[in-house]
């Protein structure tokens, strides 16, 4: 016990704190451990997506030969995608095309610039769609899409393509085989209602009902 207060006395007269890390070398360099710099990565997980992870700026390199990426960067096995500061995947562009198929019913994303098919934006049957139709982005953001076969307009969001709600409830004022959709000046929601031979208005913010917009034997379609 005498040797060890001795130490402890002889340490605090050399002015050494006895908390102090100690130093490490590496190299030519000296570093204390706590403060080794650190850098962010994504991380492919099992489940081929990314992770938000925190490692040596040494061993960056490391990963990045072996497909991770930083926040901000393309990702790898994704073109036209890049990270963001989560690590999410999202395109690096609004320069996209959507276009939905009815075999399977699903949405499908290309280039814009190429035509270069991108991925399945919307998975098939996502959310009860069958059909899909008419397509709109609201200005949440997200996507609107009318699906023929069970007379609803479905929300996704435009990034993952994950199903968000049933916007406009099956057969809304008559909703019968919804074609075309556009969002008007007034930021409300217009839809072709092909077999009421109308033009539907729906609040723009909640899906609720507002008034029958046209109609007299219309068969028409909206652009995008």
């Amino acid at each position: 016990m005498k040797y060890i207060i001795l130490i402890i006395a002889l340490a605090i007269l050399a002015g050494c704190d006895m908390n102090e890390s100690v130093l490490v070398q590496e190299g030519e360099q000296n570093y204390l451990p706590e403060k080794r710099n650190k850098v962010e990565v994504c991380h492919k997980n099992d489940e081929g997506g990314y992770n938000k992870i925190e490692i040596s700026e040494s061993a960056l390199q490391a990963h990045l030969n072996h497909g991770d990426g930083q926040p901000g960067d393309d990702v790898p096995d994704k073109e036209g995608f890049i990270f963001t500061e989560d690590c999410d995947c999202i395109p690096a562009s609004v320069d996209y095309l959507l276009m939905g198929t009815n075999n399977p019913d699903k949405i499908l994303r290309f280039n814009e610039t190429t035509g270069a098919f991108i991925e399945d934006l919307v998975s098939a049957g996502s959310g009860g769609l069958d059909d899909p139709f008419g397509l709109a982005i609201g200005s949440d953001g997200k996507l609107y899409v009318s699906s023929r076969h069970t007379d609803n307009v479905l929300r996704y969001d435009n990034t993952s393509g994950a199903f968000v709600d049933e916007f406009v409830p099956a057969g809304t004022n008559g909703l019968n085989t919804p074609h075309g959709l556009i969002f008007g000046p007034d930021e409300n929601l217009y839809v072709v209602n092909n077999n009421g031979h109308n033009v539907l208005r729906f609040n723009g913010t909640t899906g609720a009902f507002i008034d029958i917009f046209a109609s007299g034997g219309l068969r028409v379609f909206l652009p995008l």
